[in-house]
C-alpha cells in the first residue's frame, strides 16, 4: 500500500501555525485597536478558532486526508516509533511538570496592609494634557441641559468596556470579576466612589492598575489604563454614569 508523502506534514504544520497566529493576534494585535481581551475570553476565542479550522478541514475529503494521513502514519508506521515515544512519553511528562509548576504556588498575603484608596498624585498627564487633580471637577456636570445626554452616552461606554468586570449592576459582579485579586470595585458600596471626588475616579480610570503608587502593591488593580482607549470626554461621561447608575453622589471639594 502506498504511503502518503512526507509533504503532507505541511498541512499539519499549516494548521498549527494558523492556530498559533490567531492566538497571538487576539492577544497582542487586537488590543492595539480596542480594549484588551480578558484571558478567559481569549481562550474561548482560541477554541472557536480551532473549531473553525476543523470544520474547514473536514469540509473537503482530499483536504482532510492530507491532514490526517501523516497523523495516521505517526501512530502505525514502524519508522515513526521514536516520534511516538516523544509524543506519548516526553510531552505528557513536560505538560505535567508545567501544570505542577503553575499550580503549586499559593497566593501570598501582602507584607503590609494594602491601601484601597491610595493618595493620588497632585498632577497627571492624560493623552498629552496636564491636569491638576486638586480642585478638579467633572466639566460635563456643569452643563445641566445636556447632563442626561452625557449620562446616557456614559452608560453606552460603560457597557461597551466596563461591565465585563464591574457588572451589569455596577457591583463588581461582572463575568470576569471573580478572576481578579483584588476584585473589581463595587460602586454600589457607599465605601467606594461615594467617598471620592470625581477627580480621583478620573485618575484611576485614566491610569488604571499600572498607574497605582507603591502603597497599592503588591496586589495591583487589574484595570487597564483606559486613557489608551477612551478620550478625556468619554472618561468623564462614564464617570457621570457610574455615579448615576450606582445611586451615589460624588464627594465635593467643599466637603473635603
Amino acid at each position: 500500500m502506498a504511503q502518503p508523502s512526507s509533504g503532507s506534514w505541511w498541512s499539519v504544520i499549516g494548521v498549527i501555525v494558523a492556530l498559533v497566529a490567531g492566538y497571538l493576534a487576539l492577544k497582542y494585535l487586537l488590543p492595539l485597536f480596542t480594549a484588551p481581551i480578558p484571558s478567559n475570553l481569549l481562550y474561548a476565542y482560541t477554541v472557536i478558532l480551532a473549531i473553525a479550522l476543523y470544520v474547514y478541514l473536514a469540509s473537503d475529503t482530499q483536504r482532510w486526508n492530507r491532514f490526517t494521513d501523516p497523523l495516521s502514519r505517526l501512530f502505525v508506521a514502524q519508522e515513526m516509533r521514536v516520534a511516538r515515544g516523544v509524543l506519548f512519553v516526553l510531552l505528557p511528562l513536560a505538560a505535567g511538570w508545567l501544570v505542577y509548576a503553575w499550580g503549586s504556588g499559593a497566593a501570598q498575603l501582602p507584607a503590609e496592609q494594602r491601601t484601597i484608596h491610595p493618595t493620588p498624585p497632585s498632577q497627571i498627564t492624560v493623552r498629552g494634557k496636564n491636569f491638576s487633580l486638586v480642585g478638579l471637577e467633572n466639566p460635563l456636570r456643569k452643563d445641566q441641559g445636556k447632563l442626561a445626554q452625557h449620562i446616557a452616552e456614559g452608560k453606552a461606554i460603560y457597557f461597551q468596556n466596563c461591565f465585563f468586570c464591574h457588572g451589569d449592576h455596577l457591583d463588581g459582579g461582572g463575568h470576569f470579576g471573580h478572576a481578579f485579586i483584588p476584585p473589581p470595585a463595587n460602586f454600589v458600596d457607599p465605601g467606594t466612589i461615594a467617598q471620592l471626588q470625581e477627580s480621583f475616579v478620573f485618575w484611576r480610570i485614566s491610569k488604571g492598575g499600572p498607574g497605582l503608587p507603591p502603597e497599592s502593591h503588591p496586589w495591583n488593580s487589574a484595570m487597564p489604563a483606559w486613557e489608551d482607549f477612551l478620550t478625556e470626554e468619554e472618561i468623564w461621561k462614564v464617570i457621570l454614569y457610574i455615579y448615576e447608575g450606582a445611586g451615589q453622589a460624588p464627594r465635593t471639594w467643599e466637603a473635603h
